[in-house]
């Protein structure tokens, strides 16, 4: 007979938490027997490390990863530190039903999980309706990455948030990505109340009315996904030629997020430490945004905090954005980790990432009103 095992043995010899352990009996993905007394126990078969074994689970439920190492590149990105390189739509090589003329083939860093994290933030932010580029898993040549299809339409172009701060902020350096001070919220929400129009292809949301309310929209999408990366080439807007309107480019580039730069052992221990200082509720609580407060101040802010301060702008935007995330379930989470290959993202990875947005999901719901 298989050993039973209590909660907390279950929850220490995978790695996670009893709560976890207690939300995946509640949602049937853990089936357990009652002792004579009454008491839950667990069959040890049930049980690998980091993960529940689920026999529904195939191949035909995993995310895609595409070879498009039969195709040659037209170009290359010169924005940013990574390799990058642009293919044009022909000669069949094309992967989305959409529009667009090119996809964006980016490398993700060896001994990181920058490809998954770029994955599991685009369904994440699908779930709560938010503006965000496409991401599929790719390989191209030996080199893993993800391919994103232009988001820029035909007659339009991209102008980064750099691009417009220089013209507004006196001596506003715009090759400076790190350290960039004046890189404040106060001016990045003055940039954007300048043009304001809503992202191409915006899906109505009630009481979201202008490009303000959708930007708090992301800001609080860094808090939940603990989102490093906000600096002033990673949000910008659309600009129509025809009719020089300027509409804010959705939500893009999020491989600094949900602890992507950890690695594996550092995970494991964080989940399982009793170690006040180094578990997960005190490690989400140091994820800083790029954006400053005040020029002085020698550090961004923290995540949550650029989102509590873009909140003093639009107060009813605020608590819309929070009403649509207390709708994500854990099921819905856990549904996009699931489908993420294990080769790509080890069950360890996925706990850990579940347990950032669980516990940054309640930070930010305990902001309501």
């Amino acid at each position: 007979m298989d050993k039973l095992l209590t909660i907390k043995q279950a929850a220490g010899k995978m790695g996670v938490s009893r709560q976890t352990v207690y939300t995946w009996i509640n949602s049937g993905k853990v089936k357990t027997v009652k002792t004579p007394g009454g008491r839950q126990r667990i069959s040890e078969s049930q049980l690998t490390f980091g993960v529940i074994n689920n026999p529904e689970r195939n191949e035909q439920d995993l995310f895609k990863i595409i070879d498009i190492s039969n195709y040659e590149s037209s170009r290359q990105e010169t924005t940013g530190l990574k390799e990058k390189l642009w293919f044009s739509n022909k000669d069949g090589n094309w992967y989305w039903e959409i529009g667009g003329n090119e996809f964006l083939f980016k490398v993700g860093r060896p001994g990181t999980g920058e490809n998954w994290a770029e994955i599991v933030a685009c369904k994440l932010a699908e779930l709560i309706s938010l503006p965000h580029a496409e991401y599929t898993l790719a390989i191209y040549r030996g080199k893993e990455g993800v391919i994103t299809p232009s988001f820029v339409p035909s007659g339009t172009g991209l102008i980064l948030g750099n691009e417009i701060l220089q013209y507004i902020v006196k001596e506003y350096k715009s090759e400076q990505r790190y350290k960039q001070r004046k890189h404040t919220l106060s001016r990045v929400i003055a940039a954007i109340a300048k043009y304001n129009e809503l992202p191409i292809q915006w899906k109505y949301i009630h009481g979201i009315g202008d490009a303000i309310d959708v930007f708090i929209g992301y800001l609080m999408f860094d808090t939940w996904i603990a989102n490093t990366d906000r600096h002033h080439e990673n949000w910008g807007f659309i600009r129509d030629l025809s009719t020089d309107r300027f509409h804010l480019a959705p939500t893009f580039d999020h491989a600094s997020s949900l602890g992507s730069h950890e690695n594996d052992d550092n995970r494991k221990e964080r989940l399982t430490t009793k170690d006040l200082n180094r578990q997960i509720h005190t490690y989400i609580t140091k994820a800083r945004s790029a954006l400053y407060y005040k020029q002085t101040d020698n550090n961004p802010m923290y995540t949550i905090d650029a989102f509590k301060n873009a909140s003093k702008f639009r107060g009813n935007s605020t608590q819309v954005w929070l009403d649509i995330l207390n709708n994500v379930t854990a099921k819905d989470v856990q549904s996009i980790l699931n489908k993420v290959p294990n080769e790509v993202m080890p069950n360890i990875s996925k706990e850990f990432t579940r347990n950032i947005l669980e516990e940054n999901r309640r930070r930010l719901l305990d902001l309501r009103i």
